[in-house]
């Protein structure tokens, strides 16, 4: 699996260091926005983001993936999302079969 090649465009226009700072900030800001997040009923599925939560988790991934493709690890990274991806499908079908579902 291969990434946009704006991806490649931004990562090689940036040094290392300022991305990783770039990814510290971002990753303060999706912070922020999710402690904005509210519950007010504290029910399970009524929790309510901001509108700017998902432009924040944009650039963390975006920044995310950068970083990746600077440190020549981006096979590695696309590698453990689909490990992931795939390991918690597995926990939900695990669970459906503990609950009878």
């Amino acid at each position: 699996m291969e990434v946009d090649e704006r991806y490649h465009i931004i990562a090689d226009y940036y040094n290392k260091r300022d991305e990783l700072r770039k990814l510290w900030e971002e990753i303060e800001e999706l912070e922020n926005e999710l402690k904005s997040a509210t519950n007010p009923f504290d029910l399970p599925d009524l929790v309510y983001l901001t509108p700017n939560t998902y432009s924040e988790m944009a650039d963390v991934i975006i920044v995310c993936i950068n970083v990746a493709i600077q440190q020549g690890k981006l096979k590695e990274l696309l590698g453990q999302m689909d490990y992931k991806l795939n390991r918690q499908i597995r926990r939900i079908a695990e669970e459906k079969n503990e609950n009878g579902r």
